[in-house]
C-alpha cells in the first residue's frame, strides 16, 4: 500500500520546526507546521515508521474527514454522511478531535460538539450491529 495519505503528527508546543524537520528527513512530504504538530503526507508505511521512531512526535494521526459546519445541525449533515463501518467494528472505541476555525458559540462548546458527534455516529452505523463506544473526553478546539 503506497498510496499518499494526509497525516497529523502531535508535537509539544515549541518542537514544530524540529518535527518538520524530522519527518522530511524520513521522507515525508508536503510538510506544513501548525501550532501543536505538523501536517504531513506519505504512505502509511511512512506514518508507522514515524510513530515508531520519531523522537517528538507524540501521536501520528490520520483523518478521516473534514469539512465546514457554521452549526450543530451542518455538523451532524457531515458527520452522518460518512461510512463509518470502514472505522468502527464491534467492541471498538473512536477518538473525535473538532477543529474550529472561527469563533462559534454553538459549536465550540465542548458538551454540544461531543453530544452532536456521538449522536451523528450513532445514527449512521445502526444497521452495522456495533455498539458505538466513543470516549466521553472528546475534543473541540
Amino acid at each position: 500500500m503506497s498510496s499518499e495519505q494526509t497525516f497529523f503528527a502531535t508535537a509539544a508546543h515549541g518542537l514544530e520546526k524540529l518535527l518538520a524537520a524530522e519527518l522530511t528527513a524520513m521522507g515525508a512530504a508536503e510538510v506544513v507546521e501548525e501550532m501543536g504538530g505538523v501536517h504531513f503526507n506519505g504512505p502509511l508505511k511512512l506514518a508507522l515508521r514515524a510513530c515508531l521512531w520519531s523522537r517528538l512526535a507524540s501521536r501520528i494521526l490520520m483523518p478521516i474527514a473534514e469539512f465546514a459546519a457554521d452549526n450543530s445541525d451542518q455538523l451532524y449533515a457531515q458527520v452522518v454522511q460518512l461510512d463509518w463501518r470502514q472505522h468502527l467494528d464491534k467492541g471498538r472505541t473512536l477518538a473525535v478531535d473538532a477543529h474550529v476555525a472561527q469563533s462559534n458559540p454553538t459549536i465550540r462548546a465542548l458538551p454540544c460538539c461531543a453530544s452532536k458527534m456521538r449522536w451523528s455516529i450513532s445514527c449512521a452505523t445502526p444497521a452495522a450491529g456495533a455498539r458505538i463506544s466513543l470516549p466521553n473526553r472528546l475534543i473541540c478546539a
